[in-house]
C-alpha cells in the first residue's frame, strides 16, 4: 500500500515463521580464506536467464521483469564461474557463458553469493549482488562483501529504522 510520500510498503496478512535466516561472513573472514581467487561461486536470484548462447537477449518466463518477458517468480541457480578479482569491498566471479558459466541476470540485484568449497556450497553469504551488464553477459558484476564494516553498518540501519519509511540509510 503506499505511504505518506510515495514511498510502498508490504503488508503481510500472516507473519512468517519457520524460516531462518542464513548466516553472514563474520567481519574479514573473507581476508582468512587461502585460495578465495578461484575459488567457485554460486548465486539465487529470481532473474531473468541467460541462454548459454552469445549474442541471444535472456530466455523469457524466469523473474520480476515483465517488461523483458518474466515474471514467473521462479528461483534460479547460477552456477558461476572462480572468483577472479578480489577487492576491499567486492568480489567479482567469472561470469562467462563461452567457458559454460551460468551468470546473473536483469532482477537479479540483491541476490547472495555462496562460496563452493569442497565440492560443496557453503550455506554463509559471502555477498550481495549489486551489477547492471548489458544482456547479462556477466561482464564484471560486482558482489559486494558482507564482511566489511560498512555493510554490517548498513545492514544495522536498515534493521534499526525497518519501521521507519522515512529514515534514509
Amino acid at each position: 500500500r503506499p505511504l505518506q510520500g510515495g514511498v510502498d510498503q508490504v503488508l503481510l496478512e500472516q507473519p512468517v515463521d519457520g524460516i531462518t535466516p542464513l548466516p553472514l561472513r563474520a567481519l574479514g573472514e573473507l581476508d582468512a580464506i587461502a585460495g578465495l581467487v578461484g575459488t567457485r561461486a554460486v548465486s539465487v536470484g529470481y532473474g531473468l536467464n541467460w541462454g548459454k548462447t552469445t549474442g541471444k537477449r535472456p530466455t523469457s518466463g524466469l523473474g520480476p521483469m515483465t517488461d523483458l518477458g518474466g515474471g514467473s517468480g521462479v528461483r534460479r541457480i547460477a552456477r558461476l564461474g572462480p572468483i577472479e578479482v578480489v577487492k576491499t569491498n567486492s568480489l567479482w566471479p567469472r561470469q562467462s557463458v563461452q567457458k559454460g558459466d551460468d551468470s546473473v541476470c536483469f532482477g537479479d540485484s540483491g541476490s547472495p553469493l555462496f562460496l563452493q568449497r569442497n565440492g560443496n556450497v557453503e550455506p554463509i553469504v559471502s555477498g550481495v549482488l549489486s551489477g547492471a551488464t548489458n544482456w547479462c553477459q556477466g561482464s564484471k558484476d560486482p558482489y559486494y562483501r558482507i564482511d566489511q564494516p560498512a555493510a554490517r553498518d548498513f545492514i544495522q540501519c536498515v534493521v534499526a529504522h525497518q519501521d521507519d519509511v522515512a529514515a534514509a540509510c
